[in-house]
């Protein structure tokens, strides 16, 4: 097996690979931070006052409110582009 060499990936592959892994890596961070922050400026507007729940002071059920209230698009709000 020491005279064998692997097969290269093709050149365009190798330039393009860093641009994919990058982009990949933004959609998938944008997807998991975008909720997570949204449940965090939904607890600090209800220690202000707003019309949050007084028992939303966790991560945790604070989420899971917002999931139970506004079904499955509850959390990505404000993810997408605006025109």
């Amino acid at each position: 097996m020491s005279g064998q060499s692997q097969p290269q990936p093709p050149a365009a592959w190798r330039a393009a690979k860093p641009f994919v892994n990058g982009g990949l890596s933004g959609m998938l961070a944008t997807c998991i931070i975008q909720p997570i922050d949204m449940v965090k400026v939904r607890i600090q507007l209800g220690a202000k006052g707003s019309p949050v729940s007084p028992y939303m002071h966790t991560l945790l059920s604070c989420g899971c409110s917002l999931a139970k209230a506004g079904a499955a698009t509850a959390l990505d709000n404000g993810s997408g582009t605006t025109c």
